[in-house]
């Protein structure tokens, strides 16, 4: 699975990878945020998130892969 840097906002998905972890309270507010996901964790600005968030977002990039 490969890394997803959200920091950017470039495109769709990372806008709404961004809305959900900030609706869930993860992200800094009016802070550039570094999120790193694998297939392995979910890092937030360096911070290892526990394997429920881990496995929620790893959920919702494995839904948008199979849209594609």
């Amino acid at each position: 699975m490969p890394n997803l840097d959200i920091s950017d906002g470039e495109n769709n998905f990372s806008d709404a990878i961004g809305n959900a972890l900030n609706r869930d309270g993860l992200l800094i507010p009016n802070q550039s945020n570094k999120v790193e996901l694998t297939g392995k964790h979910l890092k937030i600005n360096g911070e290892k998130q526990p394997n429920n968030i881990y496995q929620k977002y790893r959920r919702i990039l494995k839904n948008n892969q199979v849209l594609h």
